[in-house]
């Protein structure tokens, strides 16, 4: 795999619930359909985008592994106002979801980040 899924133009779309907003980049879609993996980012985005009471925001991107040279996560961000000590057990029933509801083999292209407000 090389870095040429960053050079894209990023184009983005969006879904909805409510208030909330997942945008997800062009080079996270890209990636995914040519992978295989654009049904398990829309059922995690569709799950995560009903979680309106924690999350105020979902960006979906294509980011380098940090782990892994030459290969890439697609990573949910998710923004939320919540204090910090309520996160822990919200994380735990998000990985519980990728475990439940993802394929095995696409749960490693896939990660979930925190970003406090």
């Amino acid at each position: 795999m090389s870095a040429d899924y960053l050079m894209l133009k990023p184009v983005e779309f969006a879904a909805t619930h409510g208030s909330l907003v997942a945008n997800v980049s062009g080079q996270a879609e890209r990636f995914a359909r040519e992978h295989g993996l654009w049904g398990s980012l829309v059922i995690l985005k569709t799950i995560l985008i009903q979680e309106t009471a924690l999350i105020d925001g979902v960006n979906v991107e294509l980011v380098p592994d940090p782990e892994v040279r030459d290969r890439f996560l697609i990573s949910f961000n998710l923004r939320t106002h919540r204090p910090v000590a309520e996160v822990p057990e919200f994380d735990d029933r998000v990985r519980a979801v990728i475990y439940d509801e993802i394929p095995a083999a696409d749960q490693v292209y896939f990660a979930v980040h925190f970003d406090f407000v």
